[in-house]
């Protein structure tokens, strides 16, 4: 039983690594660089961007105005941002 605890808690773990790296590659897609992205893994898990300054989260207000500066298109805008829209309600 204790196996089983394990194996589901570590399944859980690995789908929201892919998951937050999913938003890592659509950021990718949309034009911002590598460099002013990171996957920060603690609760909840999401990706920073950086202004060239300080790291933001999505909770900042500042983040959404810093992902405009480097999106390409709101389609690509819509697939970094879909997955957080799909369990977040502000």
């Amino acid at each position: 039983m204790l196996a089983v605890i394990g194996y589901a808690a570590l399944a859980i773990w690995v789908a929201v690594i892919v998951h937050e790296v999913g938003h890592y590659l659509a950021g990718l897609a949309a034009g911002v660089p590598a460099r002013a992205m990171r996957v920060r893994m603690e609760a909840p898990p999401h990706v920073d961007l950086g202004d060239g300054e300080v790291w933001l989260s999505p909770d900042d207000e500042e983040y959404v105005e810093v992902f405009r500066q480097y999106a390409s298109s709101a389609g690509a805008a819509w697939l970094f941002v879909a997955g957080d829209l799909c369990w977040r309600r502000r």
